[in-house]
């Protein structure tokens, strides 16, 4: 098995999305270059942002069947939401070499051909119906006949006879629709399932949920992942960490800050057992010294993470070069907005909203003054 694949995992949907967003922006070797990995985002469609919609598996997969269609030729793509990077994915799957393209080239075919013979079955249908009508309409008119005219009711019974054998026939044709697209349809899900597996062994780095680590999809894949990095860890308890390391990984990072919410468990009885503890917390207390701190932090103004770095992190946390200019704002000249003030709002009162929701109006009306007065 493959063992240079690296497998990132975040507890949310939204925390992947944004990973798989800076990852299309690049990244930096080393050297300070800049490269664009393969990456696919593996989960359900509807859950993923459109942002990264041309690094899920479906797009692809749709990518492989319907722009190339089994040829070598990278023109074909035709897509300007997709990557260059996800584009070189692509191009060795359709027709790099003739194993891999075999698969996608035959799944377009059966899609092809299940097309065609829906498409048949409908225009037999409209014929049986045809047919079926021109039946009725020849009993209807052999039950007015004159039973002592043999000739025009030897006629009439000939000719809704022949009206039978046709629609029998047409029935013959349909039935033999209904296999050639069943036959296509299972042709076609084999085929994609093979072109996933292609599309996936051929990526560089996989990102989907932790929950989703457990995919068929990824347990089918005959791939171990050499790095598991799980963001957010200090937010996801510790049972969901343990998914993605079935993968017999050689490595893990976790990446998160026990020092914000920890996991949400609504059992009070699973809390008191430590339920909620996540695994980057325990190890952090079992081995402190596994532990290391991002100390210099590029989005906050001074002003406002002298704060959180004396409370929480004992004053050791940096901030980057020239932080106080990149992230100033004309209205910090003004004594009501400094990068960093608390307003005491003394007359508001708590009130209970929809859905056990709380608002505060006199606070409402506080914001919307200060907002004004900007």
């Amino acid at each position: 098995p493959r063992r240079n694949k690296l497998l990132i995992c975040a507890p949310s949907n939204a925390a992947v999305d944004e990973i798989v967003k800076r990852l299309k922006c690049g990244i930096r070797d080393r050297q300070g270059n800049t490269f664009f990995p393969r990456v696919v985002r593996v989960g359900q469609s509807d859950s993923i942002s459109s942002t990264v919609r041309d690094t899920t598996l479906d797009f692809l997969l749709d990518a492989a069947l319907n722009a190339y269609n089994g040829t070598s030729d990278k023109s074909n793509i035709g897509d300007r939401d997709i990557s260059d990077s996800q584009s070189s994915l692509l191009f060795e799957i359709a027709g790099r070499s003739r194993r891999e393209g075999k698969a996608a080239t035959q799944a377009a075919v059966a899609k092809e051909d299940r097309r065609t013979a829906v498409e048949s079955q409908q225009a037999l249908r409209r014929q049986v119906g045809e047919i079926d009508q021109e039946i009725r309409s020849l009993e209807d008119a052999g039950g007015h006949l004159d039973p002592s005219d043999l000739a025009q009711v030897r006629a009439n019974q000939q000719s809704v006879r022949a009206a039978y054998d046709r629609r029998r026939k047409l029935y013959q044709k349909l039935d033999d629709e209904r296999n050639r697209a069943r036959t296509a349809a299972q042709t076609m899900d084999l085929m994609k399932h093979k072109v996933r597996m292609q599309i996936l062994q051929g990526t560089d780095i996989l990102c989907c949920t932790l929950s989703g680590s457990g995919h068929e999809l990824m347990t089918s894949l005959n791939c171990t992942f050499e790095t598991v990095i799980i963001d957010e860890a200090a937010q996801s308890i510790e049972l969901s960490c343990l998914i993605p390391l079935k993968y017999d990984c050689e490595r893990c990072i976790l990446v998160g800050d026990p020092n914000q919410l920890p996991p949400t468990v609504l059992s009070l009885s699973a809390a008191k057992l430590m339920y909620n503890q996540s695994m980057f917390v325990r190890i952090q207390k079992n081995a402190p010294e596994a532990v290391s701190l991002l100390s210099i932090q590029y989005r906050m103004h001074p002003e406002i993470s002298v704060f959180p770095s004396r409370l929480f992190y004992a004053s050791r946390l940096r901030d980057g070069p020239e932080m106080d200019k990149k992230q100033s704002a004309p209205w910090h000249a003004s004594a009501n907005f400094p990068p960093f003030a608390f307003f005491n709002i003394m007359a508001g009162r708590e009130e209970a909203g929809r859905s056990h929701s709380v608002f505060n109006m006199a606070e409402v009306d506080a914001a919307t003054q200060l907002v004004l007065s900007l």
